[in-house]
């Protein structure tokens, strides 16, 4: 069928608005490399366990992250850090309230302010004063079964994703001169149940565990003197 004047028009004007390349395809925009991704800080190696030293409440206020947060920034402003945008004045990474709560302190990756030379390791902060010698009457005195299941479940949850082993878990007195989280605290309880855990769960293991010492026949000579 013969085409009308008009059609032949119109192909002509869209000819001239399509000129491709000598290859009769039209270019196509190169595709940029992406950037790499940022470097993954190191996993957290252990777990601070920590008691706030305080009763639930102070005039009917919950001592919980936030009010932690506050205090922190009055008592130790030199304690803030900025991560990924936000600043941070809490010390500890999480917080356990008497009823079993978890609340997010700081995140797992930003450094803590909570135990000298440790502060690349969680902390975790149970509400109470478990000391017999420095809380005589304050709630709870000694944590709450809820409390304690909770820190297992914690404990266990952060084992798994970071490769943490059950001797990593520690408690303040045991990395720093003090005695937080307290006598009435019941840490050997809580880590038999992690060490059950870990029996059952390989991924609590570090990733790449630190060497072992050679043995004295791999040892090199010392030069006499």
């Amino acid at each position: 069928m013969l085409l009308g004047i008009g059609a032949l028009a119109a192909i002509a004007v869209g000819a001239r608005a399509f000129r491709p390349g000598r290859s009769g395809v039209a270019p196509v925009a190169p595709v940029l490399p992406s950037p790499p991704p940022a470097p993954q800080p190191p996993a957290p190696p252990g777990i601070v366990l920590h008691s706030s030293s305080s009763p639930a409440t102070v005039h009917g206020v919950p001592i919980d992250a936030a009010r932690l947060d506050r205090i922190h920034q009055r008592d130790h402003p030199d304690w803030a850090i900025t991560y990924e945008g936000k600043t941070y004045y809490i010390g500890y990474h999480y917080v356990i309230l008497p009823d079993g709560t978890i609340q997010k302190g700081r995140p797992d990756f930003c450094p803590g302010a909570h135990a000298r030379k440790h502060n690349d390791w969680i902390g975790i902060c149970v509400i109470g004063a478990f000391s017999a010698k420095n809380n005589p009457h304050w709630w709870p005195h000694v944590p709450t079964d809820a409390q304690v299941r909770s820190v297992v479940s914690l404990c266990e949850e952060l084992m798994s994703k970071y490769h943490i082993p059950p001797s990593q878990v520690k408690r303040h007195r045991d990395v720093n001169g003090t005695y937080c989280p307290g006598g009435r605290f019941p840490y050997r309880d809580i880590l038999a149940e992690l060490e059950l855990y870990a029996a059952m769960h390989p991924e609590c293991q570090p990733v790449n565990p630190p060497a072992a010492p050679a043995p004295p026949s791999a040892l090199p000579a010392r030069n006499p003197r």
